[in-house]
């Protein structure tokens, strides 16, 4: 079975979230942000992004997948290409961090 990790992070208007991701024939990501008002839990936010990672049926919400490109398959590591994959998330605000994962405000 795949390996699973996680990264704990903040946006850029200082809202943390949480990424669950595994490599396969792809990189799948889920994703579990706070909202205003919630305290930040690691275990809950682990709970929730991999749910959202591990979802099979549309609508794939909190959920994204990357494609490899041939090469990328044969030279990936895949911690290191999670974190490659999953880094740029601080930069986005929270608004910008709910469209890419497909979530509501």
């Amino acid at each position: 079975m795949d390996d699973i990790y996680y990264f704990h992070g903040k946006t850029i208007d200082n809202i943390r979230f949480t990424i669950a991701g595994k490599c396969s024939n792809e990189l799948i990501l889920g994703v579990s942000i706070c909202s205003l008002k919630d305290r930040f839990e690691k275990k809950l936010g682990r709970n929730k992004s991999k749910g959202r990672m591990l979802a099979l049926h549309p609508p794939l919400r909190g959920q994204v997948r990357i494609p490899f490109d041939k090469k990328i398959k044969e030279d990936r590591k895949d911690l290191n290409f999670f974190l490659e994959n999953v880094k740029k998330f601080t930069e986005f605000n929270r608004k910008e961090l709910l469209n890419k994962f497909h979530l509501k405000n």
